[in-house]
Formats: structure tokens, sequence, C-alpha cells
């Protein structure tokens, strides 16, 4: 397994705060985001203030995931919390 770029893999779980301030920032962080969903097998859970700020950023993520695996069964839960920053949780799917 290629070493995670984001998460750790021994932790249940990890949270990504995204800089949706700095565009090209955030799409390095969405691209690296994708690489260890795919290569870890993550479900993941966005986590933002506005309801509108979630349907982009569930589409930036699936796009990166899907050029990645295009088979890859992609889990988003969607979590509208007004008092934090725009973040992803990534939970590692425990191997059977």
């Amino acid at each position: 397994k290629p070493a995670a770029k984001v998460i750790d893999p021994a932790a249940p779980s990890t949270t990504v705060a995204l800089n949706l301030a700095d565009v090209e920032d955030m799409r390095h962080q969405l691209d690296a985001i994708a690489t260890d969903v795919v290569n870890y097998q993550c479900d993941v859970s966005i986590q933002v203030p506005r309801t509108q700020d979630y349907p982009w950023l569930a589409t930036l993520l699936t796009k990166r995931v899907k050029r990645i695996d295009s088979g890859y069964d992609l889990k988003i839960h969607r979590q509208i919390l007004k008092h934090i920053p725009a973040q992803v949780v990534l939970i590692p799917r425990k191997a059977d």
C-alpha cells in the first residue's frame, strides 16, 4: 500500500480542514484526500458550515476519486455544522 498522504492509517478517522480561501491549495488537498480514500478504502464525511458548500465539494472529490478508480464505491455523508470551518473526515473501512 502506498504511504498515506493525509490520513493516519492507524487512527479510526482523520479530519482534514479544507482551505476554502485558497482554491489552488484546496485542489491539492482534494487530490491527496482522493488518493487516500481509494488506497485506504475510506468512507467520507464532508462537514461544512453552509448547505451550499456541500454540493461542489462533493462533486470535486467524487471526480478525483473516479479519476483514480472509476469503479470505486464512494460513500459521502453530508453534515452541516454551522460553527466549524469546512472539513473532511476520512474513515478507513476495516479490512475484513
